[in-house]
């Protein structure tokens, strides 16, 4: 179904992140995120990982996906995105519950 806890994830990682401002802000950044573009925005928190990014969102997403676009926003201001290459371990394969929202 459409809620099946191997559906979702709470973090992300990505990477050939472009910033509007022409680099990148200080990390962990507290923002939100679209990964969908009529989703609405997610809060979620940006630390630096290797060479790319990890995003881990407040609330668990469902069907993360690699080679999706994944755009950051501070309130109404786009701050820039990444191309996602992996997503977390679903709730699934953690073997817990899918938190009720």
């Amino acid at each position: 179904g459409e809620q099946h806890p191997a559906l979702f994830a709470d973090e992300l990682f990505a990477a050939d992140e472009t910033w509007i401002q022409g680099r990148a802000p200080d990390f962990p950044l507290e923002c939100s995120a679209k990964i969908r573009y009529r989703q609405q925005d997610q809060k979620c928190t940006i630390y630096q990982d290797g060479s790319g990014l990890k995003v881990e969102f407040e609330k668990p997403q469902r069907a993360i996906a690699k080679s999706q676009s994944i755009v950051f926003y501070k309130e109404n201001v786009c701050l820039g995105g990444a191309v996602i290459n992996a997503k977390g371990l679903t709730y699934f394969e953690r073997n817990i519950e899918l938190p009720i929202s």
